[in-house]
């Protein structure tokens, strides 16, 4: 499961299941509270289309549409989808008077159904999105300092005159900012469903691979330049994210007195980061520039068998058993480097943000 991937904006869905938990029972990675499984139309025999337009306040655009049609009668059917949207924000940047806490989305998704012998089916899903969100690292409401290490708090009325001319406020909707602070992202996709059907019991397997790139760029210091007491801190930090697995089930017809579902499933999950943050140091009599980097991974495995069966004693009356076993493993690495001569103990700088 790719959480920076279900911001797609897409609507060609079938239906929404409320599952109850735990479903590690049944099918997929295990998730003990239950699941809300949503399901995409699979391209038919029929053609069917659909088109959404919003204008809203704000000049906030959005649109989203899709088509679904048979290729080759009773064989081969396909589907796709895309949208878009636009805000420019509600934020005014007065350093540079760009309009900001805003995002571009564009996307499609693409679906191929194979029928090519009674019993057999094959779907085929393709998509990829691509997202900027230019939220700002906060909307100043106001100042204060905080001590490191006592975490005293006083006033800073010289941050308040580096602001300007942004005054901060409750309601204020400006910034001063000299780095553009945002949010990019990249995810996409590719899944094979296959279905066979075989002395009453059908045979599924399900394969599957996804990506996410993430970039941010963040001006933690939130001022269009260092002043004395304030360090300039401008961060980029890039990620990125890739997940393979693999599932196989059988399940019997629902429709007997015995039923079941069985399989196996495995997931692989690599993520890489690099984080790098440039400190510019503003005295009276010097300005000094130190950079610090960040680098880490992390990869995810799991492999799990699961079953349930249910048995009818009665109309009213059935029994449930179902397991599951897991195995999971975890690697990690780590490593940071700084060009600052010295650990930078300093002030710690803290604003109230909106």
């Amino acid at each position: 499961f790719l959480g920076g991937a279900q911001s797609v904006g897409f609507d060609d869905i079938e239906r929404v299941e409320v599952l109850r938990g735990p479903p590690g029972t049944l099918f997929g990675k295990n998730a003990s509270a239950g699941v809300l499984n949503i399901v995409s139309k699979k391209p038919g025999d029929e053609f069917r289309g659909f088109f959404d337009f919003t204008l809203a306040e704000g000049v906030e655009v959005r649109a989203r549409g899709g088509i679904s049609a048979p290729i080759i009668a009773d064989r081969v059917s396909a589907g796709i989808t895309a949208m878009a949207s636009h805000y420019a924000g509600n934020v005014r940047n007065v350093f540079d008077g760009e309009k900001v806490n805003g995002f571009d989305r564009y996307g499609v998704r693409s679906r191929w159904r194979f029928t090519p012998r009674e019993g057999f089916e094959l779907l085929l899903t393709g998509d990829y999105v691509w997202s900027k969100d230019t939220a700002p690292q906060g909307v100043v409401t106001r100042t204060f300092l905080t001590d490191f290490p006592t975490n005293a708090v006083r006033t800073f009325p010289a941050f308040a005159t580096a602001l300007q001319p942004v005054t901060a406020g409750e309601e204020n909707r400006r910034i001063n900012s000299n780095y553009e602070t945002n949010v990019e992202d990249e995810n996409f996709g590719l899944a094979a469903e296959a279905n066979v059907e075989f002395a009453e019991h059908t045979l599924t397997s399900i394969t599957a691979w996804r990506g996410w790139n993430n970039t941010q760029l963040q001006d933690q210091d939130r001022l269009a330049g260092p002043i004395i007491g304030v360090a300039q801190l401008h961060d980029v930090g890039d990620l990125n994210f890739r997940q393979w697995s693999q599932e196989l089930r059988i399940a019997s017809p629902a429709d007997q007195r015995l039923s079941y579902v069985a399989g196996l499933f495995w997931f692989e999950g690599k993520n890489r980061e690099d984080y790098r943050r440039e400190t510019t140091v503003l005295t009276a009599t010097a300005r000094q520039v130190t950079n610090g980097v960040a680098l880490y991974g992390v990869t995810n495995r799991n492999l799990a068998v699961f079953g349930e069966a249910n048995f009818k004693l009665t109309q009213r009356l059935k029994l449930i058993g179902g397991l599951r076993w897991v195995r999971d493993s975890v690697a990690y690495d780590f490593a940071r480097t700084s060009s600052s001569p010295v650990a930078d103990a300093g002030l710690q700088t803290a604003f109230q943000a909106a």
